[in-house]
């Protein structure tokens, strides 16, 4: 039991990280897009269920446009994708996906800021 715990202790911050990456690259791609729009000549397909962004064909712009859209669909439409769920058999990977991203990744990021704050109090009562 012991190993298990010593290997999620070290887990805990690379998925705390990989999520906060995911929130800045959906906070990026939605509040700046001229700049996204400029670099790899992508555009958001508002006539989509889910507005998600079209991408020029280089590899630039393809692996720009899949990194910005995978992390849409797992941060901001995820509510979408699992309501989808109930609906159409073929959304359960997908939903599966979203809402495991967010139980790992938000509990994870909750942890590690807990550790932070224990840090500062210790700190704080030390001094």
């Amino acid at each position: 039991m012991s190993f298990i715990l010593a290997r999620l202790r070290s887990a805990v911050p690379a998925w705390a990280l990989a999520y906060a990456a995911l929130w800045t690259v959906v906070l990026l791609a939605l509040h700046l897009e001229a700049p996204l729009q400029a670099l790899a000549g992508c555009a958001a397909d508002t006539e989509a269920p889910l507005p998600l962004w079209t991408c020029g064909e280089g590899l630039g712009s393809t692996l720009a446009g899949a990194m910005v859209n995978s992390a849409l669909l797992t941060v901001v439409w995820a509510p979408a994708l699992v309501a989808a769920a109930f609906v159409r058999p073929d959304a359960i990977p997908l939903a599966v996906v979203a809402f495991g991203s967010h139980l790992v990744g938000l509990g994870s990021v909750m942890a590690m800021v807990a550790r932070g704050v224990r840090l500062v109090m210790r700190r704080v009562a030390a001094a």
